[in-house]
């Protein structure tokens, strides 16, 4: 502080108070404007700015005081909405943010969402009550955060889905899938006519290797048939078996295996690489009908009897078949004896389906379902011997399981 500046130029915090009281003793509005943008210290410059009350002279200082905190005070205390939006659009991000949240007149707010700033998104809050303007800042405002704040609160199916259709930006069709998946919960249910957009999105969106995930989700459909139009023509994988999960997981019990046929049908059709979602969706019925359906001893045969399911499906099925809960229910021997021979007969046509499934593997698995008990009743026998071995890691034991049947011994 030079020797004829005035107090309120001190850097002295034993003069801070002093400085502030000569402060409050000025009301000349310009005096005060130069005390704001020059003074050295917060205490005296909010001081300054606590005297003004004119908005036009609070925005000179909002833009032009070199103290941080005069330029935030100054855009709070600032009532003039057209003023506030002019200078939520041209001060430094900090202060702009101070005077946006301030912003509620709804015309100013629409100038600000469409400014470009990125404070623009308090614009938006301001009109989460008006329909028509979330819609056009979902479309056609600069940034993405306004954008981001309509899109996550529009009520609308029929506009999130022309967002979901037409938007370049994806993270922008994200957001719209998932408000789209709250409308639906909390609304109504879709349309026909939106379902059908759905299938479409759904079948189109390509499989970028860019992104392990979907833009939309097919939990949105329950229909049989557009599930199904989704598990057969989607280009993405993940899709395709959410699409067949909530089939398999929906359909009645009855309809598994022929699902599950579908699935193998599905497979071929399609290159070695993308028949992921069809194991899934095998995998996925599989684990249904032995955790929920495992005490239905008919569809466990329709799965065993049936050879194009596989060895291991017709396996696991055999070993539910023989749980002892099915002990008691009606004719359940005769079937257990039937699955068996079932089993026995699509050998060579689980080795035809699967190469590595031969007969040794075959029947490993199949003495291996059977439980210790009737093992002997159907000609087999079943033991395990610790075996020894070493690799690069050194010596290891396992067990090995052995199974006899007609006099050969498999191992």
């Amino acid at each position: 502080m030079g020797l004829f500046d005035p107090i309120w130029m001190t850097r002295d915090y034993k003069k801070i108070g002093k400085a502030v009281q000569a402060v409050r003793g000025i009301s000349d509005p310009e005096k005060l404007y130069e005390i704001a943008i020059t003074a050295p210290r917060n205490e005296i410059t909010t001081a300054a700015v606590d005297r003004i009350r004119d908005d036009a002279l609070l925005y000179r200082i909002a833009l032009s005081a070199k103290n941080e905190k005069a330029r935030e005070l100054a855009a709070e205390r600032i009532g003039d909405q057209a003023i506030l939006t002019k200078l939520a659009m041209e001060a430094d991000d900090w202060t702009a943010e101070h005077a946006a949240r301030k912003v509620r007149d709804p015309e100013q707010a629409m100038k600000l969402a469409m400014s470009g700033r990125k404070c623009a998104r308090h614009g938006t809050y301001a009109l989460l009550s008006d329909a028509a303007a979330l819609k056009k800042i979902a479309f056609s405002a600069p940034t993405y955060d306004a954008r981001v704040v309509a899109v996550s609160n529009l009520k609308d199916a029929d506009t999130l889905l022309d967002i979901l259709e037409r938007d370049p930006e994806r993270e922008i069709r994200k957001k719209a899938a998932i408000q789209l998946k709250l409308v639906c919960r909390e609304k109504a249910p879709l349309t026909e006519d939106q379902r059908k957009r759905v299938v479409q999105l759904l079948i189109r969106e390509p499989d970028d290797p860019r992104y392990s995930d979907s833009v939309l989700s097919a939990f949105l459909l329950d229909d049989p048939d557009d599930l199904r139009r989704v598990y057969r023509e989607a280009k993405r994988v993940d899709l395709r078996m959410e699409a067949f999960g909530i089939l398999a997981d929906h359909a009645e019990a009855r309809a598994l295996p022929a699902l599950y046929q579908e699935a193998n049908a599905v497979a071929r059709s399609l290159p070695a690489e993308n028949r992921r979602a069809c194991r899934d969706a095998q995998e996925r019925i599989r684990r249904r009908v032995l955790q929920r359906e495992s005490g239905d001893p008919a569809l466990l045969m329709c799965f065993i009897r049936d050879a194009g399911m596989g060895c291991n499906m017709a396996s696991a099925c055999l070993g539910a078949l023989f749980d002892r809960k099915l002990d008691n229910a009606e004719g359940i021997g005769e079937l257990r004896d039937n699955a068996v021979a079932a089993f026995l007969n699509n050998i060579p046509a689980y080795g035809k389906k699967d190469s590595s499934h031969d007969e040794k593997y075959c029947i490993l698995h199949l003495g291996t379902a059977l439980p210790e008990e009737v093992q002997g009743r159907y000609g087999f026998r079943v033991w395990r011997t610790e075996q020894r071995d070493e690799d690069q890691f050194g010596r290891y034991t396992y067990d090995a399981t052995h199974v006899e049947w007609k006099g050969k011994a498999y191992s």
